[in-house]
């Protein structure tokens, strides 16, 4: 049985397919950081400054934040507010 695929067609799908699923992406800018905890960027950046906020790395002059690191803060913050509320 021999199969005649139109690779160009093939291509073009799988790649239509990509383009609908975003990337999970490990590690993110401040910018996007900002939109995955619906924090300003100044905010952040201020945390940062502060070092209040999640961890983050530096590569160069440009700062990244692991999405996992970003999570555990977030988790902490939720548990800090719930202690504080349970004692009050």
């Amino acid at each position: 049985m021999l199969l005649n695929l139109d690779y160009q067609k093939l291509a073009g799908l799988i790649s239509a397919e990509l383009r609908q699923k975003p990337a999970i992406r490990e590690w993110l800018s401040p910018a996007q950081a900002a939109v995955y905890t619906g924090l300003p960027e100044k905010t952040l950046e201020e945390y940062r400054r502060k070092g209040t906020g999640p961890k983050f790395s530096r590569v160069g002059k440009h700062v990244r934040y692991n999405r996992r690191h970003i999570d555990h803060w977030l988790e902490s913050c939720a548990d800090e507010q719930t202690s504080r509320t349970a004692n009050d």
